[in-house]
């Protein structure tokens, strides 16, 4: 099988897509207010990363405590983590 064939946006699958994901790898990929792997990650203001959809629900920033109003696609984080899954 092609390597393209193994990996797929992160964006485009959901999690019962994923067979398996190397934790030890991925930790510093998961979301703070979710708890898992980041799903379409956004950066904010302030510099941290969260998933789009948990910074809908979020007021302040949990590392800093600063108020959440700017996103904007985070697509290094995005892309590593699809370099580190195994479809």
């Amino acid at each position: 099988m092609a390597e393209t064939n193994l990996h797929k946006s992160l964006s485009n699958s959901s999690q019962e897509d994923i067979i398996y994901v190397d934790e030890q790898y991925n930790s510093p990929f998961k979301c703070s207010i979710c708890r898992r792997i980041f799903r379409d990650p956004v950066i904010t203001q302030c510099g941290h990363t969260f998933c789009r959809k948990c910074t809908s629900s979020a007021i302040l920033c949990p590392y800093d405590q600063q108020v959440l109003q700017t996103f904007v696609s985070n697509y290094i984080v995005a892309e590593q983590i699809n370099t580190l899954l195994v479809w």
